[in-house]
């Protein structure tokens, strides 16, 4: 695990990396183009990757390379081998055992956990270390939010769902109260891009973002406003991004004794 510089998150956690969503401003997947590497081995489009007996291979292609007796290929040591193809790093699982401060967690910074093309027992795989490290707040997000009524979550896993108020919005009209109310459950508007009204009646905690990476937007401050005040109204804690740049510092986390 690594400590982040996301503000609402102590630590990021990426035990599944990659994501085939094609979102043109994701940050995750020109970090992974850009520092990654890219190996082509058989037809498999995922990858899982465990490390045994020094040896690190790909159990979906058979690709591998021997550490101790330096028969690595280059690259092959990257935390993104393939790049942004969906891929599960076994030998990252236990990371969270490892800090024994309770801590915030955001689960998979840097791929899609819940796309329609990760199998249930990668899923399956994380949401059981959340169950062992209970001391830890584990944060998830997704742009697939139907996938989190196939799964038993434990009650330190918070459910969000990223909304970034395009016509690509998948889920949108999800029926949330299928979802545990153990769960604190959140939406993520980030980047907010289009002008919406949507529905958060039913959330417990909103964060809003702004889009990065030096493209360029219109801001869309009516919605920014009609969301906190929506927020206000409803007694939902608003948790504003520094890199909303808004005029006004609101920062606040939902009430963890739900």
């Amino acid at each position: 695990m690594n400590r982040t510089k996301i503000e609402w998150a102590d630590y990021t956690f990426n035990p599944v990396t990659g994501c085939l969503n094609n979102c043109y401003y994701c940050y995750a997947k020109k970090i992974t183009n850009r520092f990654g590497e890219k190996f082509h081995k058989g037809n498999s489009k995922i990858h899982e990757l465990v490390i045994y007996d020094d040896t690190r291979l790909d159990i979906k292609t058979d690709f591998k390379g021997d550490f101790s007796l330096g028969k690595l290929p280059v690259g092959w040591d990257s935390p993104y081998p393939f790049c942004f193809e969906p891929t599960l790093h076994y030998y990252k699982l236990n990371e969270p055992l490892e800090v024994k401060k309770p801590s915030r967690i955001f689960v998979c910074s840097m791929g899609e956990l819940f796309g329609h093309w990760i199998p249930d027992y990668w899923i399956e795989e994380v949401i059981n270390i959340t169950k062992k490290v209970h001391w830890h707040t584990f944060i998830f997000l997704t742009k697939n939010p139907r996938r989190y009524l196939e799964f038993e979550f434990p009650k330190n896993c918070w459910l969000g769902e990223t909304i970034d108020g395009t016509n690509d919005d998948p889920d949108r009209d999800i029926s949330h109260g299928k979802l545990s109310k153990s769960n604190i459950e959140f939406v993520s508007f980030e980047p907010l891009i289009g002008e919406i009204l949507p529905i958060i009646n039913f959330y417990d905690w909103i964060i809003i973002g702004g889009l990065t990476g030096g493209y360029k937007y219109k801001r869309p401050d009516k919605t920014i406003k009609k969301i906190i005040n929506r927020a206000r109204k409803n007694k939902i804690p608003v948790f504003l991004k520094d890199n909303l740049k808004w005029n006004e510092k609101i920062q606040e986390f939902p009430d963890e004794s739900k």
